[in-house]
């Protein structure tokens, strides 16, 4: 469930977020994100109990910032929709997906964050398999539509592929799913 958060906790979370698209998760220590806010330990401790609630937090602030974008999406295919919000079109976007690929590598290695992963899954799966429903589609096929679309994120992650070659490639993944035999 996500929690409200202060503006400044928001931002801190946000600086985090950055660390870790840059540097990874294991370079993202209280001593690095105070750095980048400018000022001194102290403030993000007042702010946070320790790492792991700062880790957290910034889970959930780029969790929410997708949903917020999946909900304002305006493209006219449902499951287009759905599915390419999680994509790194944008420097925003490519920060949350950085931040969302290195939380799933953690997560292979921590039960907890496997959990907490598993609901965004879960979550998500939801959300494509309503937009395959909606055009028709099979909605046995949201799984797989969003092993695609992990991998087209992570394979433009490392090798800069252009928005327009995701959406591209993002399409055919939908066409194709869509064909029925």
């Amino acid at each position: 469930m996500l929690v409200a958060m202060s503006d400044k906790r928001e931002e801190i979370a946000w600086l985090a977020a950055d660390t870790i698209a840059e540097r990874g998760l294991a370079g993202a220590s209280l001593r690095e994100v105070a750095a980048r806010t400018g000022a001194s330990l102290g403030v993000v401790t007042y702010h946070f109990n320790n790492r792991d609630d700062l880790l957290a937090a910034t889970m959930e602030t780029v969790v929410a910032a997708i949903r917020r974008r999946a909900s304002a999406a305006r493209d006219p295919d449902p499951v287009e929709r759905e599915l390419a919000v999680v994509l790194p079109l944008t420097a925003a976007t490519r920060r949350e997906t950085a931040v969302w690929v290195a939380f799933s590598d953690a997560a292979t290695r921590d039960a907890r964050l496997a959990a907490q992963f598993e609901g965004y899954y879960k979550e998500w799966e939801d959300a494509v398999a309503a937009a395959l429903a909606e055009s028709g589609g099979d909605t046995g096929l949201a799984v797989v539509l969003m092993a695609v679309t992990d991998g087209i994120a992570v394979r433009a992650l490392v090798s800069g592929m252009s928005g327009s070659r995701q959406r591209a490639l993002l399409r055919r993944a939908i066409a194709c799913a869509r064909v029925r035999h």
